[in-house]
């Protein structure tokens, strides 16, 4: 039975050059199967799980993340109810949770601070640890809800796009046999930074609009002027927190709570977004200049890292990653020393051997420790 094997995509020599001893088939049946039965966890040869194939997920976009992010918060929130509203202050509950949540969103109005020595000496910490602890939950958190709205507004684009090719089908197959003779003048135009950035208010514009109308809320019943509130909305957005305009009535400062996270999440995340639509704009554009040299002798010898006089796929694909910085040099030899370390004979390849070897390897050290 013809073996399957991972072939190195970084290895500069040639074919795998194992040589193996002539043995009888029963010989070698013999060995398979005595070798296969001494295999342990974790290289099962006959396993259908995938391991390095496996997909990649991100830790921070796990349920167990979310989980403890929101734990996070909702325990500073009960820190801050009980240190500002029985211990050192004598604050509603409303005002406690609304002071904390102005502080780790680094709004600070100055409307409501502690008065006591100790409950100053409190805020101290509580303020640094909201700030970075908290505010990185709370960052996590947000950035997940923009991403389900982002993934919303996908799928809706992606049906009505659909809905479109079904309609103009059949006119493109009528149209096919009368244009085929006609040239195709206009080419596909690339897109521009202001398309991009429009593209980006498209799919966040819903949020803002949200935003807009929550602060516009909260100005309606403190009984603020329009202007007032959108000024409003520039500022806490921001981070700002000039502090001549802040929620007073109970009511208003409960709905800050929920809402000024919410706003400082989705302002920031948009404000990041025209940032790195700019900047992927033009690492685009350096990009394809990049891709568009011409190939010289002194390129080639910089490729090849083995020196052979040839540069084969993987020298090409380490060199060309790296040169346009979609990984670093030292990632590609962390995969590489990976590799190596996989593969155990030493081949050049990963084959069923190699997870044997690993596997005795692994078996023996138990043995060891065992002892």
């Amino acid at each position: 039975m013809k073996k399957k094997i991972i072939r190195n995509p970084f290895h500069s020599s040639g074919p795998s050059k194992r040589k193996h001893a002539p043995t009888s088939s029963a010989t070698a049946g013999s060995t398979v199967a005595k070798e296969t039965t001494s295999l342990l966890p974790p290289y099962p040869i006959g396993s259908t799980e995938s391991g390095l194939t496996a997909e990649f997920v991100n830790p921070a976009s796990t349920p167990a993340a979310i989980l403890k992010c929101t734990a996070c918060i909702v325990l500073y929130l009960c820190l801050a109810v009980l240190a500002f509203s029985v211990v050192f202050e004598s604050w509603s509950i409303t005002d406690a949770l609304y002071y904390a949540v102005v502080t780790f969103t680094t709004i600070g109005y100055g409307d409501l601070s502690p008065s006591t020595t100790p409950g100053k000496i409190f805020a101290i910490i509580f303020s640094l640890f909201g700030v970075t602890i908290v505010g990185v939950a709370l960052g996590i958190v947000g950035e997940m809800v923009v991403e389900a709205q982002e993934e919303a507004a996908a799928k809706l684009k992606e049906e009505g796009k659909k809905r479109m090719m079904a309609m103009v089908k059949n006119r493109k197959e009528r149209a096919k046999d009368s244009d085929a003779n006609k040239p195709n003048d206009e080419e596909e135009k690339e897109k521009t930074l202001w398309d991009d950035i429009v593209g980006l208010i498209k799919v966040d514009g819903a949020l803002l609009a949200s935003i807009v109308l929550c602060a516009i809320g909260i100005g309606h019943f403190e009984g603020w002027p329009l202007i007032d509130s959108l000024y409003y909305c520039a500022i806490t957005t921001t981070t700002i927190g000039y502090g001549d305009l802040s929620p007073q009535g109970e009511g208003t400062r409960l709905f800050a709570v929920f809402f000024l996270p919410l706003a400082v999440v989705v302002l920031g995340k948009v404000l990041g977004g025209v940032a790195s639509v700019y900047i992927d704009h033009k690492t685009r554009k350096a990009e394809k200049d990049f891709l568009n040299r011409e190939l010289t002798l002194a390129d080639l010898a910089v490729m090849d890292e083995d020196g052979d006089g040839s540069v084969q796929m993987g020298e090409f694909l380490s060199f060309m990653l790296v040169a346009m910085q979609k990984v670093s040099a030292e990632e590609i030899q962390e995969l590489k020393e990976l590799f190596r370390s996989l593969d155990a004979d030493g081949g050049g390849t990963l084959q069923k051997e190699d997870l044997m070897i690993l596997s005795q390897r692994k078996s023996n050290e138990s043995l060891g420790e065992l002892a």
